[in-house]
């Protein structure tokens, strides 16, 4: 596969989370998890860019508390292309810093900004999406953004709203919120609702142009950063910008209020593991299982054991999830509420457990 030099990745590996309690914590979020082929979905997200663009024009945004975690997974990535973040400031700081490092590296560039923990596949298709978005940025001055036809009316997902054509690449009439079910079910009926992947594309000068049009203080800060990367007074500089910052995302910030967005219907297989129940759609079978598992009369369960056995009788529709130090068993249809859990464990003083 041909690379393109003058395209930089930017991976999105700071966010903590708790959906993934009892097995992700505080200095181990889902990022780091292994669901796919023994890898961490960061390394997985990290082999899937490297045919892409060259290993120099991959930046790996993280928390400092992740640092060393994401440093061993990028083994192949230059050290100085993990950039730590000081503090979270939500997606539109962290676009902001990568575009800072981007227009010192190579003004005329383009950029692609993603997740470091969904789950995509074939390798192929998803090569030649980016490639079709790569060269529609080129020639357009735009926000672009990838589409994922939804299978169901799932209210976990943002919604991207396009116009009615046949076109694979579309105009982008608005943003829709995580809606409830019966609204998610009304955009599938209508059609020309899509699912929001979080992947964006946008040439790095067109993005800073946006930033001092709906973001000024962020913009104030590109200004700095390019000036210092690679200089003495880098982290103090980023240090002082990220603290003076609010926390918004890219989405809230820009993506919602431009009118020049288009939109590229993505022909990969996406899966953002957003929640346990997940990960039914990635395993074959009455249940989902990581780990060892005996069973009699279980069925659509998902179950991840790290080094026990799990048994189970007569159930249906679980979540078990066991390590060493924690159980959990839920309702796949409850898992939201596995954010309100972690904060009772630490209202309780088990902040040990999370």
């Amino acid at each position: 596969m041909n690379k393109f030099n003058n395209t930089h990745v930017v991976i999105m590996a700071g966010g903590g989370g708790t959906r993934f309690w009892p097995v992700s914590r505080n200095i181990f979020p889902k990022q780091f998890l292994k669901f796919v082929e023994n890898k961490t979905m960061l390394r997985n997200t990290i082999e899937r860019v490297l045919s892409v663009v060259p290993s120099s024009n991959i930046w790996i945004l993280t928390n400092h508390l992740y640092k060393d975690i994401v440093t061993k997974e990028a083994h192949d990535i230059p050290a100085q292309n993990v950039i730590v973040e000081p503090v979270r400031r939500d997606t539109a700081a962290a676009v902001m810093l990568a575009a800072s490092i981007i227009k010192a590296e190579s003004s005329d560039a383009s950029m692609f900004v993603m997740p470091a923990d969904h789950i995509i596949t074939p390798q192929e298709k998803f090569y030649d999406d980016i490639l079709i978005a790569s060269e529609y940025i080129e020639n357009n001055d735009c926000l672009f953004t990838l589409g994922i036809e939804p299978t169901h009316p799932s209210p976990q997902f943002g919604y991207i709203k396009t116009n009615p054509n046949d076109d694979k690449i579309s105009g982008v009439e608005k943003f829709v919120e995580k809606p409830t079910v019966q609204v998610a079910e009304g955009y599938l009926k209508e059609g020309g609702y899509f699912w929001n992947s979080g992947i964006f594309a946008w040439k790095v000068n067109t993005i800073i142009e946006k930033f001092a049009l709906y973001l000024p203080d962020h913009n104030s800060g590109i200004e700095i950063l390019s000036r210092s990367w690679n200089k003495n007074d880098w982290s103090q500089n980023v240090e002082k910008v990220f603290s003076s910052l609010p926390s918004i995302s890219i989405d809230y910030g820009i993506m919602e209020k431009e009118t020049n967005v288009v939109m590229l219907k993505t022909s990969f297989s996406w899966n953002d593991v957003g929640s346990w129940e997940a990960l039914e759609h990635l395993y074959e079978g009455e249940n989902a299982v990581l780990g060892e598992h005996v069973s009699i009369d279980t069925k659509d369960c998902v179950v991840y054991s790290e080094k026990q056995l799990v048994a189970t009788i007569g159930v249906q529709d679980l979540v078990v999830v066991t390590t060493e130090d924690a159980v959990l068993v839920v309702p796949k249809n409850q898992t939201a509420k596995i954010k309100e859990l972690v904060s009772l464990l630490k209202e309780k003083g088990k902040s040990s457990y999370i």
